[in-house]
């Protein structure tokens, strides 16, 4: 093969490999091969007792979620993406959801629980006499 055509075909390998990297992120350089986190997963959440009840001026909900997959006990600070907030005429309905714990390949996280992390959620609108809804509460049992 000539010089030529080996710089030819060189010059499409470079771009592969440098999109190859763009897209799977800077762990090939550091080699440790890293799973990627899905979207999100649902959280629990309920009104912060360290606060005063909402009222029907109410803008700024102080709430402790709780994350359901299993995370080894960490918080799920710097994961928990922004709530969803749904208002209808009867209530005022929040979906917080917490993207997972990313593990090494090979790796897992165990099931000890979560402990509870504080966030504040922002109303567009005072919460007047709407009821708070929270659509991933666990059933009791």
């Amino acid at each position: 093969m000539n010089r030529r055509r080996a710089r030819e075909l060189g010059s499409p390998l470079v771009l592969l490999f440098l999109a190859m990297l763009l897209l799977t992120g800077c762990s090939v350089l550091r080699g440790d091969r890293m799973r990627p986190a899905p979207e999100g997963g649902p959280a629990s959440w309920r009104l912060d007792p360290a606060w005063e009840a909402p009222d029907a001026e109410t803008v700024d909900l102080h709430l402790l979620i709780e994350e359901y997959a299993c995370s080894s006990g960490s918080s799920p600070a710097g994961r928990v993406l922004e709530p969803r907030v749904e208002y209808g005429p009867t209530s005022v309905t929040i979906t917080v959801s917490v993207q997972e714990v990313v593990v090494r390949e090979g790796e897992g996280v165990n099931c000890q629980g979560n402990p509870e992390h504080p966030i504040t959620v922002h109303l567009d609108q005072p919460l007047g006499g709407r009821a708070l809804i929270d659509p991933n509460t666990r059933p009791e049992g």
